[in-house]
């Protein structure tokens, strides 16, 4: 990183890392317009609007968000 100096293996982590010095978001709820840096934090925020809760406990069957 040109501004920190970590490193990183693959060039994707790098550009996703920059953001946290850009503030760059340029993901963003199509719904309530909050923005996210990356994508999988936009999809795990949409469930809010949404309520679904895919991940389900295999002992007691309560579904979660995340």
């Amino acid at each position: 990183c040109g501004v920190c100096g970590k490193r990183f293996t693959y060039g994707h982590s790098l550009k996703v890392h920059e953001r946290v010095h850009t503030g760059d978001r340029p993901f963003r709820c199509a719904l309530c317009g909050k923005a996210f840096k990356q994508s999988n934090a936009l999809a795990s925020h949409e469930r809010v609007h949404t309520g679904d809760r895919p991940f389900r406990c295999a002992l007691c069957g309560k579904a979660f968000k995340q």
